[in-house]
Protein backbone atom coordinates (compact mmCIF):
# COMPACT_ATOMS: atom_id res chain seq x y z
CA UNK A 1 0.00 0.00 0.00
CA UNK A 2 1.28 3.37 -0.61
CA UNK A 3 2.10 5.77 1.93
CA UNK A 4 -0.28 8.75 0.23
CA UNK A 5 -3.07 5.88 0.68
CA UNK A 6 -2.12 4.89 4.40
CA UNK A 7 -1.46 8.71 5.39
CA UNK A 8 -5.27 8.77 4.28
CA UNK A 9 -6.94 6.01 5.67
CA UNK A 10 -4.92 7.15 8.91
CA UNK A 11 -6.75 10.46 8.69
CA UNK A 12 -10.04 8.95 8.15
CA UNK A 13 -9.80 6.84 11.14
CA UNK A 14 -8.38 9.84 13.31
CA UNK A 15 -11.69 11.49 11.97
CA UNK A 16 -14.22 8.65 12.88
CA UNK A 17 -12.55 8.67 16.51
CA UNK A 18 -12.79 12.39 16.89
CA UNK A 19 -16.31 12.07 15.92
CA UNK A 20 -17.26 9.33 18.14
CA UNK A 21 -15.70 11.13 20.85
CA UNK A 22 -18.03 13.74 20.57
CA UNK A 23 -20.96 11.77 19.82
CA UNK A 24 -20.10 10.05 23.35
CA UNK A 25 -19.26 13.78 24.94
CA UNK A 26 -23.56 14.46 24.10
CA UNK A 27 -25.39 11.59 25.43
CA UNK A 28 -23.09 12.21 28.34
CA UNK A 29 -24.13 15.56 28.71
CA UNK A 30 -27.86 14.64 27.97
CA UNK A 31 -27.30 11.74 30.90
CA UNK A 32 -26.19 13.62 33.67
CA UNK A 33 -29.11 13.76 36.20
CA UNK A 34 -30.43 17.21 37.76
CA UNK A 35 -29.38 16.52 41.56
CA UNK A 36 -30.55 19.35 44.07
CA UNK A 37 -29.76 19.36 47.33
CA UNK A 38 -31.16 21.41 50.78
CA UNK A 39 -27.92 23.95 51.42
CA UNK A 40 -27.65 23.77 55.71
CA UNK A 41 -25.34 25.43 58.22
CA UNK A 42 -22.64 23.73 60.12
CA UNK A 43 -20.36 25.32 62.23
CA UNK A 44 -17.43 22.61 61.95
CA UNK A 45 -14.60 23.66 58.96
CA UNK A 46 -13.40 19.78 59.13
CA UNK A 47 -16.77 18.59 58.23
CA UNK A 48 -17.00 21.10 54.91
CA UNK A 49 -13.45 20.11 54.46
CA UNK A 50 -14.12 16.42 54.19
CA UNK A 51 -17.31 16.98 52.24
CA UNK A 52 -14.67 18.27 49.70
CA UNK A 53 -12.62 15.39 49.49
CA UNK A 54 -16.04 13.24 48.36
CA UNK A 55 -16.26 15.63 44.22
CA UNK A 56 -13.45 14.51 42.17
CA UNK A 57 -10.85 17.40 41.49
CA UNK A 58 -8.11 17.26 38.31
CA UNK A 59 -5.08 19.65 37.74
CA UNK A 60 -5.91 21.10 33.84
CA UNK A 61 -3.11 21.84 31.28
CA UNK A 62 -3.52 23.87 27.92
CA UNK A 63 -1.84 25.82 25.89
CA UNK A 64 -4.07 28.96 25.73
CA UNK A 65 -3.69 32.81 24.19
CA UNK A 66 -1.51 33.82 27.67
CA UNK A 67 0.88 30.38 26.62
CA UNK A 68 1.00 27.35 29.26
CA UNK A 69 -1.91 27.56 31.51
CA UNK A 70 -2.56 25.29 35.00
CA UNK A 71 -5.88 25.27 36.68
CA UNK A 72 -7.96 23.15 38.29
CA UNK A 73 -11.42 21.52 37.21
CA UNK A 74 -13.74 19.08 38.93
CA UNK A 75 -15.60 15.81 36.95
CA UNK A 76 -19.41 16.30 36.67
CA UNK A 77 -19.96 12.55 35.96
CA UNK A 78 -19.99 10.64 32.95
CA UNK A 79 -16.27 12.11 30.99
CA UNK A 80 -17.80 15.88 31.35
CA UNK A 81 -15.08 17.73 33.36
CA UNK A 82 -16.05 21.78 34.64
CA UNK A 83 -12.96 24.53 35.19
CA UNK A 84 -13.26 27.90 34.26
CA UNK A 85 -13.02 29.50 30.87
CA UNK A 86 -9.79 31.39 31.64
CA UNK A 87 -8.13 28.20 32.27
CA UNK A 88 -8.65 26.74 28.69
CA UNK A 89 -8.76 30.39 26.73
CA UNK A 90 -8.27 29.25 22.73
CA UNK A 91 -7.40 25.93 23.54
CA UNK A 92 -9.12 22.89 21.94
CA UNK A 93 -7.55 20.34 23.95
CA UNK A 94 -6.35 20.07 27.09
CA UNK A 95 -4.45 17.76 29.62
CA UNK A 96 -6.82 16.34 32.68
CA UNK A 97 -4.51 15.00 35.30
CA UNK A 98 -6.33 12.31 37.21
CA UNK A 99 -5.72 10.68 40.66
CA UNK A 100 -5.20 7.11 40.29
CA UNK A 101 -5.08 7.21 36.29
CA UNK A 102 -2.41 9.97 35.37
CA UNK A 103 -2.60 13.05 32.64
CA UNK A 104 -5.21 12.23 30.15
CA UNK A 105 -5.75 13.74 26.99
CA UNK A 106 -9.58 16.00 26.97
CA UNK A 107 -11.31 18.17 24.26
CA UNK A 108 -12.99 21.12 25.08
CA UNK A 109 -16.87 21.22 24.15
CA UNK A 110 -17.44 24.54 24.70
CA UNK A 111 -18.01 27.43 26.96
CA UNK A 112 -21.03 29.34 28.71
CA UNK A 113 -23.01 30.43 26.22
CA UNK A 114 -23.92 33.77 28.74
CA UNK A 115 -20.09 34.49 28.97
CA UNK A 116 -19.79 33.07 33.01
CA UNK A 117 -15.89 31.92 33.14
CA UNK A 118 -16.92 28.38 32.73
CA UNK A 119 -15.93 25.92 30.19
CA UNK A 120 -16.66 22.03 29.58
CA UNK A 121 -14.28 19.68 28.43
CA UNK A 122 -14.85 16.13 27.72
CA UNK A 123 -12.66 13.12 29.14
CA UNK A 124 -12.79 9.52 27.66
CA UNK A 125 -10.91 7.73 30.32
CA UNK A 126 -13.66 9.43 32.73
CA UNK A 127 -16.81 8.38 30.86
CA UNK A 128 -17.60 5.45 33.28
CA UNK A 129 -17.14 8.23 36.52
CA UNK A 130 -20.57 8.50 38.58
CA UNK A 131 -22.59 11.84 39.03
CA UNK A 132 -21.21 14.66 41.92
CA UNK A 133 -24.18 16.62 43.16
CA UNK A 134 -25.19 20.00 42.03
CA UNK A 135 -26.76 22.12 44.50
CA UNK A 136 -29.06 24.63 43.01
CA UNK A 137 -30.27 26.64 45.30
CA UNK A 138 -30.67 30.52 44.32
CA UNK A 139 -29.14 32.51 47.90
CA UNK A 140 -26.94 30.38 50.12
CA UNK A 141 -27.05 32.50 53.46
CA UNK A 142 -24.04 34.72 54.70
CA UNK A 143 -21.62 32.07 56.79
CA UNK A 144 -22.90 29.19 55.01
CA UNK A 145 -19.52 27.21 55.56
CA UNK A 146 -18.17 25.91 52.06
CA UNK A 147 -15.21 24.82 51.65
CA UNK A 148 -12.92 24.94 47.81
CA UNK A 149 -10.78 22.48 46.22
CA UNK A 150 -8.03 22.67 43.79
CA UNK A 151 -4.24 22.69 42.71
CA UNK A 152 -2.42 25.95 43.79
CA UNK A 153 -0.04 26.56 41.44
CA UNK A 154 -0.06 23.11 39.73
CA UNK A 155 0.94 21.50 42.79
CA UNK A 156 -0.90 19.28 45.04
CA UNK A 157 -4.89 19.07 45.79
CA UNK A 158 -5.72 21.46 48.85
CA UNK A 159 -8.66 22.10 50.34
CA UNK A 160 -9.48 25.67 51.67
CA UNK A 161 -12.31 25.89 54.03
CA UNK A 162 -14.48 29.40 54.69
CA UNK A 163 -17.72 30.55 54.65
CA UNK A 164 -20.35 32.24 52.45
CA UNK A 165 -19.82 36.40 52.47
CA UNK A 166 -22.69 37.06 50.11
CA UNK A 167 -23.26 37.74 46.39
CA UNK A 168 -21.77 40.71 44.16
CA UNK A 169 -23.96 41.45 40.88
CA UNK A 170 -21.33 44.29 39.37
CA UNK A 171 -17.75 45.75 39.84
CA UNK A 172 -14.46 44.20 39.26
CA UNK A 173 -15.43 41.08 41.09
CA UNK A 174 -17.88 40.26 39.11
CA UNK A 175 -15.95 40.59 36.29
CA UNK A 176 -17.64 37.75 33.56
CA UNK A 177 -20.56 40.06 33.85
CA UNK A 178 -23.02 38.03 36.00
CA UNK A 179 -23.50 37.13 39.73
CA UNK A 180 -21.17 35.73 41.58
CA UNK A 181 -20.65 34.25 45.21
CA UNK A 182 -18.19 35.67 47.53
CA UNK A 183 -16.25 33.35 50.06
CA UNK A 184 -14.04 34.09 53.19
CA UNK A 185 -11.15 31.98 51.82
CA UNK A 186 -8.07 33.33 49.42
CA UNK A 187 -8.18 31.03 46.37
CA UNK A 188 -4.84 30.56 45.50
CA UNK A 189 -3.12 30.86 41.17
CA UNK A 190 -4.06 27.73 39.67
CA UNK A 191 -7.38 26.76 42.07
CA UNK A 192 -9.37 28.38 39.28
CA UNK A 193 -12.28 25.74 38.04
CA UNK A 194 -12.04 24.03 41.13
CA UNK A 195 -15.40 23.44 43.24
CA UNK A 196 -16.97 25.57 46.11
CA UNK A 197 -18.64 22.38 47.88
CA UNK A 198 -21.09 22.59 50.54
CA UNK A 199 -21.35 20.00 53.76
CA UNK A 200 -23.11 17.99 52.04
CA UNK A 201 -20.89 17.61 49.21
CA UNK A 202 -22.99 19.48 46.76
CA UNK A 203 -20.99 21.98 44.48
CA UNK A 204 -22.36 25.36 44.69
CA UNK A 205 -19.87 27.03 42.82
CA UNK A 206 -16.99 27.28 40.77
CA UNK A 207 -13.78 29.03 41.50
CA UNK A 208 -12.41 31.86 39.07
CA UNK A 209 -10.41 34.40 41.19
CA UNK A 210 -9.78 35.94 44.28
CA UNK A 211 -10.00 40.00 45.48
CA UNK A 212 -5.93 40.83 46.14
CA UNK A 213 -6.87 43.38 49.14
CA UNK A 214 -9.26 41.28 50.64
CA UNK A 215 -8.44 37.84 49.67
CA UNK A 216 -12.04 37.49 49.20
CA UNK A 217 -12.41 34.30 46.76
CA UNK A 218 -14.42 34.86 43.97
CA UNK A 219 -16.80 32.09 42.48
CA UNK A 220 -19.42 31.55 39.84
CA UNK A 221 -22.81 30.21 41.74
CA UNK A 222 -23.99 27.20 40.23
CA UNK A 223 -27.44 28.17 40.11
CA UNK A 224 -26.35 30.60 37.59
CA UNK A 225 -25.14 27.69 35.38
CA UNK A 226 -26.69 24.50 35.88
CA UNK A 227 -28.19 24.39 32.35
CA UNK A 228 -24.86 24.88 30.97
CA UNK A 229 -23.27 22.39 33.45
CA UNK A 230 -26.27 20.14 31.65
CA UNK A 231 -25.47 20.88 27.78
CA UNK A 232 -28.05 23.81 27.62
CA UNK A 233 -26.33 27.37 26.51
CA UNK A 234 -22.83 25.73 25.38
CA UNK A 235 -21.29 27.81 22.93
CA UNK A 236 -18.43 27.39 20.92
CA UNK A 237 -15.27 28.24 22.75
CA UNK A 238 -13.66 31.42 20.94
CA UNK A 239 -10.57 31.33 18.90
CA UNK A 240 -7.30 33.76 20.79
CA UNK A 241 -7.99 37.11 19.23
CA UNK A 242 -11.83 36.47 18.62
CA UNK A 243 -14.42 39.12 20.64
CA UNK A 244 -15.79 37.15 24.01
Amino acid sequence: MSTARRSTQNLWLALGGAVLALVSASQSLRGVDRHVLDVRAVSDPATVSAAANMVPVVRITANTCQGLEAGSGFVLGRGIVVTAAHVVQGATTAIVDVEGLGAQPASVLGVDGNGRDIALLYVPALADDPEVDITSAVTLERGTPVSAAGHPRGGVRQTLPGAVLGYVESGPMAADGGRVLTVSAAFQPGMSGGPVVDMRGGVVGVVIGVERNTGTGIAVPASSIVDTLHGDHLAAAPACGAPN
